[in-house]
């Protein structure tokens, strides 16, 4: 049996990465669960779900933070910042009249940002075959979030493209900090992202009230914090390019777990729109498996 250890940087940063993505669609499963849907206004609920999965995030990923190579620099400003406001604005838009599966679907546009982002800033070569995913999983992306143009839930639709690029934003900081601790980033990442909205939340009338602490508690330190230290540690193996086009699983796996779980059906244009996305996934790593041959022969 092959150890993690053993395997090439490679494919360290492909499975780091692919696990990140599984953690981060498991969201759905412990948002519709009875007791977050309880909380009301719906609002509030997104607002206090983002403020205190930040907090116990920040407090999980501390407990892995090697302290003695923690150092502050400049560059730490700009990917604290993308962070915290990629949180403030998915929130808000999620608490806007747009469907949520829009908003998740209109954040991953982000693949897109980080591709002529990392070109320009990060000078990373344009891979064709990450190009022709691209297509595919844009395509995909647009064709989940046609119906909401033109329609009342136009600007959280906004709100969720504005996400998208500071999600992008974020993924190229994390390759450009890659020389740093993974867990120090991600551990300021959150501990920002709460004290942002933490003085915001305390003027609500809602709060946590029993099993709904155990979930928010989950989320934190499992599903968010192993999920950025996973992609936090994977990017520094892989491109910015090909990081951003893995973690599309995300948005295709969320949906499943969902219906799986809660019995929440899969809508069509979803169905289409994730295909579409599997497709360009599949049709990457092919042309990718099919260089290797043609150099090995």
């Amino acid at each position: 049996m092959v150890s993690f250890q053993n395997l090439s940087d490679l494919t360290k940063g492909r499975l780091l990465v692919l696990f990140a993505a599984i953690l981060w669609s498991t969201s759905g499963l412990i948002l519709k669960s009875q007791a977050i849907q309880s909380i009301e206004p719906y609002g509030e609920r997104g607002y206090l779900v983002a403020c205190w999965r930040a907090f116990f995030a920040a407090l999980g990923v501390a407990l892995f933070v090697d302290w003695k190579k923690a150092r502050w620099r400049p560059a730490l400003i700009p990917l604290t910042i993308l962070f915290a406001s990629m949180n403030l604005v998915y929130v808000a838009a999620m608490s806007s009249e747009t469907d949520a599966g829009n908003v998740i679907f209109l954040q991953y546009l982000a693949p897109l940002w980080v591709l002529i982002a990392s070109v320009i800033w990060l000078k990373e070569s344009l891979v064709k075959s990450n190009i022709y995913a691209l297509i595919f999983a844009t395509a995909g992306v647009l064709v989940i979030a046609s119906s909401v143009f033109n329609t009342p839930q136009f600007f959280g639709s906004v709100l969720a493209l504005i996400a998208g690029i500071t999600y992008a934003g974020v993924i190229v900081c994390l390759r450009y900090l890659k020389d740093e601790d993974s867990f120090w980033l991600i551990f300021l990442c959150f501990l920002v992202s709460w004290l942002v909205l933490l003085p915001y939340t305390e003027t609500f009338d809602q709060r946590f009230e029993g099993s709904a602490w155990y979930w928010v508690f989950f989320m934190g330190t499992f599903q968010m914090a192993g999920a950025y230290s996973c992609f936090a540690l994977g990017v520094k193996f892989i491109t910015a390019q090909e990081g951003s086009l893995i973690a599309l699983l995300e948005p295709i796996l969320n949906p499943i777990w969902v219906l799986l779980i809660w019995g929440v059906a899969i809508d069509d244009k979803t169905i289409i729109g994730a295909t579409l996305i599997s497709a360009g996934l599949i049709l990457r790593y092919r042309i990718e498996d099919e260089k290797i041959e043609v150099n090995q022969s």
